[in-house]
């Protein structure tokens, strides 16, 4: 009955050492899990309109279509002839 007790007893041992080490484990798999999700929705596409000399054209309008979702989504190119959309406009 006595070398129950002492087996019951290291085992609690035991288990008192692991919980720490299992609930760190937990919380950087919660919080490494978090950050990545959060990296998945910034996201831009861009570019400069031109002409077959390389002169720079303001003023063009540019649309890009999610094929996925549907959504269309148009741009006007800057006075440098740049243009840039961004991810929570709908295109990937």
């Amino acid at each position: 009955m006595q070398g129950g007790f002492l087996f019951l007893s290291a085992r609690e041992d035991e288990d008192t050492m692991t919980r720490p080490i299992i609930a760190t484990a937990l919380a950087l798999c919660f919080l490494l899990s978090t950050h990545s999700f959060s990296q998945t929705s910034n996201a831009t596409l861009g570019g400069i309109v031109s002409d077959t000399t390389n002169a720079l054209i303001p003023g063009v309008t540019i649309t890009a279509s999610n094929t996925q979702t549907g959504i269309v989504t148009t741009v006007v190119s800057n006075e440098s002839g740049a243009y840039q959309f961004v991810s929570d406009t709908g295109v990937q």
